[in-house]
């Protein structure tokens, strides 16, 4: 990395993987170049949250709350007070 970071190299755009991954947008600036986060985890709640997605509590899912597609009333309150405990901890 520091041998990439010390040389004359030129990136028309520097992708990267977005998740915990933060601190890989500066290799982006430091080339001068539009950085490009690809998410190849998942589409769920988490990558919503970081793109700017809507997320619908009512049938997505949570990828770490063990609900599938077909929720009861039950699983989508578990499910809504497990995402909103997600993004009081991501705030």
């Amino acid at each position: 990395m520091q041998e990439l970071l010390n040389s004359d190299e030129k990136f028309d755009a520097v992708i990267l993987e977005w998740m915990f991954n933060d601190y890989l947008q500066s290799v982006a600036h430091h080339f001068k170049a539009p950085a490009i986060s690809a998410a190849t985890f998942c589409a769920g709640i988490l990558t919503n949250y970081v793109s700017g997605n809507p997320n619908i509590y009512s049938h997505m899912p949570h990828v770490f709350s063990g609900y599938g597609q077909k929720m009861d009333f039950w699983e989508r309150t578990g499910n809504f007070m497990f995402a909103m405990t997600q993004n009081l901890f991501n705030k």
